[in-house]
């Protein structure tokens, strides 16, 4: 193998390791990407939950004070 062809596979072994890093990195993103949504979605479930409670207990109190 003269000193052009070692350089050029060296190259494309660069190249090819170049673009499994890339697709690593994609599949990392997205599952981050995925675990911040489903946090996020879970976060904003308990928020509607914790509104629906108390909302409840706010109705509850109005009418109890209006019978009274």
């Amino acid at each position: 193998m003269n000193h052009d062809a070692e350089i050029a596979a060296l190259k494309a072994r660069v190249d090819a390791l170049e673009d499994e890093f890339m697709l690593l990195y994609d599949s990392l993103n997205k599952r981050v990407d995925d675990m911040q949504t489903s946090k996020t979605q879970k976060l904003t479930i308990w928020g509607i939950v914790v509104a629906i409670i108390v909302g409840g207990i706010q109705i509850a109190i109005a009418l109890c004070s209006k019978g009274h």
